[in-house]
């Protein structure tokens, strides 16, 4: 007998189940007649099915509570799943920021160390290539000793004053004070303001001129010519770039020329020490016996050329009280103090030379300032260069140690 599904189109009232003395009979007359039993929910259905035995079975199909209609139910459904979301996203923001949090007081100072990376590290660690400048110092060149620097600018000074006793007549010239006065300004005797020189242009013209002190006034000008040839950071300042030549080495001189002028805002304390770094690397490089670790050493035929170029500029002050073969002993000279130029580029340390007797570099001025008389009338005048060394204090502040004081001759009036 075929299964039979009958599914009530509306409510109806819940079915008894027959007896199993009632198995052959047909349905009840419960079921037949319609009538509601106790306990039956008036909203709730049922499903009659009969068995392949022909019982009838009655399973009753649960809806919704009196009162709550589906659309309700999707609502409060929704709601929650949103309130829950809400929720999570709050908790989420809450446990981030309190990550934050703890991670700024924990290391508080780390966003100074950010912003401020110059005052927060030290210089080596600002720049890496300082632990190749360490590394390369068993191959650089040792420093010299004081001594022997000292012993070598000696030397050069006794070789310009023979050379200005043996070359220079004392007789009257007429050359003109004023062509004069030019062309020491033009080697670097600088007007009244005093810097290079410690007496200005025309002062040392009239010494010069006059026979008695012609001789202090030629060996004042030699050494400030000869050494200022020697010192980067003067060749760096010229006016005229070029002009007095320098002694030192074409590639090293070119460079220095080449470098602009200080900026407003620029660190005058790291342009120092990188011109010095560049300036010992620049030496070793071009020594050609690296391996023996000795200062740089110049090409003869260019240094000699260097030489003459420098002993021609000179001429321009120099010819009128000159004797004959003077040229070629002023070159001789110059090649000879060039000995101590090759030195000093090569070290570690920077150094200056000083042209007044107060010293503090080759840029500063003296107690008799621009030529100024001193004491009983007196006049004092530099007549071999002074030497110090540069070096740098605990604070990072740059100091000075004399090792050779200028030597000074006094005139009176």
């Amino acid at each position: 007998m075929p299964r039979t599904v009958l599914c009530a189109a509306r409510i109806l009232p819940r079915a008894e189940l027959p007896s199993p003395g009632q198995s052959s009979q047909g349905p009840s007359t419960g079921a037949a007649a319609g009538s509601p039993q106790n306990g039956t929910s008036p909203t709730g259905s049922t499903t009659t099915t009969t068995s392949p035995t022909g019982n009838a079975q009655t399973t009753e199909i649960a809806h919704p509570p009196p009162g709550v209609n589906l659309e309700g139910a999707v609502g409060i459904a929704m709601g929650c799943l949103v309130a829950g979301i809400l929720i999570g996203l709050a908790a989420m923001i809450l446990f981030h920021r309190r990550r934050t949090y703890g991670t700024r007081r924990r290391a508080p100072e780390a966003p100074v160390a950010r912003q401020l990376p110059v005052q927060a590290q030290t210089p080596q660690k600002l720049l890496p290539w300082h632990k190749d400048m360490f590394e390369l110092g068993p191959f650089l060149l040792d420093s010299s000793s004081d001594k022997d620097i000292a012993g070598m600018l000696d030397e050069a000074g006794q070789l310009i004053e023979q050379h200005v006793e043996n070359n220079y007549h004392a007789k009257p010239v007429s050359t003109s004070p004023h062509e004069l006065t030019k062309a020491l300004q033009g080697l670097g005797v600088e007007g009244v303001d005093g810097k290079g020189s410690s007496v200005s242009a025309a002062t040392l013209t009239s010494l010069a001129l006059e026979s008695g002190t012609r001789r202090l006034a030629l060996r004042h000008l030699l050494s400030l010519v000869i050494f200022s040839s020697m010192d980067l950071d003067r060749i760096r300042r010229q006016k005229i770039p070029g002009h007095p030549p320098s002694i030192l080495p074409a590639p090293m001189v070119a460079f220095v020329q080449a470098q602009p002028g200080p900026g407003l805002y620029e660190n005058r304390e790291a342009t120092a020490r990188a011109a010095t770094q560049w300036r010992v690397l620049a030496a070793y490089l071009m020594n050609g016996k690296r391996c023996d670790r000795t200062a740089l050493e110049a090409d003869p035929e260019a240094l000699k050329a260097q030489a003459a170029a420098l002993a021609q500029a000179l001429d321009a002050v120099l010819a009128p009280f000159a004797r004959p073969g003077q040229v070629e002993n002023l070159v001789a000279v110059i090649l000879e103090s060039a000995r101590l130029g090759y030195v000093l580029v090569s070290q570690p340390n920077d150094w200056r030379f000083e042209h007044s007797r107060s010293g503090g570099g080759s840029s500063s001025g003296g107690g008799n300032e621009n030529g100024k008389k001193v004491d009983a009338g007196g006049l004092e005048l530099v007549v071999c260069a002074g030497l110090s060394r540069v070096s740098c204090g605990d604070q990072g502040n740059l100091r000075l140690r004399r090792v050779r004081v200028p030597v000074v001759e006094r005139i009176e009036d």
